[in-house]
């Protein structure tokens, strides 16, 4: 039986109960320090990418919608989402091994940090 991306995460500091911890329904991690970040769209697909590729983290905060942009050697992703700013310190942390997004209509209530979508954004060619 195959599961759900969304089925086999755990929340970061995930309550003995099962509940949602504090980063919310979109991370998973061990509590230590990973090697591979795995980025989960909407529709399933994945990427899994080793942290010793990501070259700078940004994090701009917005009332329309938080952005945590990653910039990997071969791919620029960019997390949208609300209230990412601890998203953005585990990343820097290097201690998520999974993010989800997760339809907003279908999240659970809480006040944490929620991932809605997770873009691929192309790299421009040297030659510009």
């Amino acid at each position: 039986m195959t599961e759900t991306p969304g089925k086999l995460l755990r929340p970061y500091f995930e309550g003995g109960d099962g509940a949602a911890g504090p980063l919310g329904p979109s991370v998973e991690s061990s509590g230590h320090r990973e090697s591979m970040l795995n980025l989960v769209s909407l529709h399933g697909s994945q990427l899994a990418i080793a942290y010793s590729l990501l070259h700078f983290a940004e994090y701009v905060p917005s009332k329309k919608g938080d952005v945590v942009t990653l910039h990997f050697a071969s791919h620029t992703v960019k997390l949208l989402g609300r209230r990412l700013d601890a998203i953005y310190q585990v990343i820097r942390e290097q201690r998520v091994a999974s993010i989800l997004a997760v339809d907003p209509l279908r999240a659970p209530a809480g006040d944490g940090p929620l991932v809605t979508d997770i873009q691929q954004v192309p790299r421009a060619s040297s030659s510009e």
